[in-house]
């Protein structure tokens, strides 16, 4: 899926023959709106690595249910968010994103371009073929290189009991071996002060010991892409707590 560029990459795949083998949805939420839609959220910024990764690990977990038959491994989501040359001057920057989410890794692809160098259509074509090759990659497709002087690439790769997790095959990860007996069940995105305060104050009312709960996949959000699940879980360093599972509600 796309938004704000990269719809040409869609055109290309699509006017291959027998893409239909391939490529099992296409979406592209140009609006705003739109995109607030798909991910039933209002992102902090439109064009950006969290907002791309969210997208990707939306359209992976669709490709799962959409081809049910398929090994997860031979699926995978893909998105792109991107800012460019337009019919006004920019404040900000031209540049865009790719997210990739398989069954075992998260990879994103930020970009910037050299402002007012190149045309809108200019800055679609190289956008176009970063996206070829970053899928052409994740199928371990070798391609032509192209510039990639400003492109930082970060790679997350899911610990085996994320896979499980996902797959359905344990009900959660914890980074203790105690069973919980007071769950704070939050997103944590990020974790500060006001959480600390909360989780002592609980602590002390009921002489409980808490478990901080993160939800990798909830009824009412896009599912946690590896890189989401690193970075929420590397918040707590040790010193507090945490167990992922794919609860979406408490009964």
């Amino acid at each position: 899926m796309s938004s704000g560029g990269g719809s040409d990459a869609v055109s290309d795949l699509l006017r291959v023959p027998g893409a239909s083998n391939s490529v099992l949805e296409s979406y592209i939420p140009y609006a705003r709106e739109s995109l607030d839609y798909y991910l039933l959220k209002k992102p902090d910024k439109y064009c950006s690595e969290d907002t791309t990764l969210s997208m990707a690990a939306k359209a992976f977990s669709a490709a799962k249910k959409i081809d049910s038959k398929s090994h997860p491994g031979k699926l995978l989501g893909i998105a792109i968010t991107a800012s460019l040359a337009t019919s006004y001057s920019k404040k900000g920057d031209h540049k865009f994103f790719i997210a990739i989410q398989t069954h075992k890794y998260s990879k994103s692809y930020s970009y910037k371009f050299e402002k007012g160098a190149l045309t809108r259509a200019q800055e679609e074509t190289l956008l176009t073929q970063h996206i070829i090759i970053a899928i052409a990659g994740a199928c371990e497709v070798e391609t032509n290189e192209v510039e990639t002087q400003t492109l930082r690439i970060t790679t997350v790769e899911a610990k085996k009991n994320w896979v499980k997790l996902v797959d359905n095959k344990i009900d959660f990860d914890a980074s203790t071996s105690r069973i919980p007996e007071l769950i704070f069940p939050g997103s944590f995105n990020p974790l500060h002060s006001g959480h600390h305060e909360m989780s002592k104050l609980a602590q002390d009312k009921t002489g409980l010991g808490l478990v901080y709960e993160i939800c990798v996949q909830n009824a009412d959000k896009p599912p946690l892409s590896y890189h989401e699940i690193q970075r929420t879980l590397l918040q707590f360093d040790g010193k507090h707590d945490w167990v992922l599972t794919k609860a979406g509600k408490f009964t």
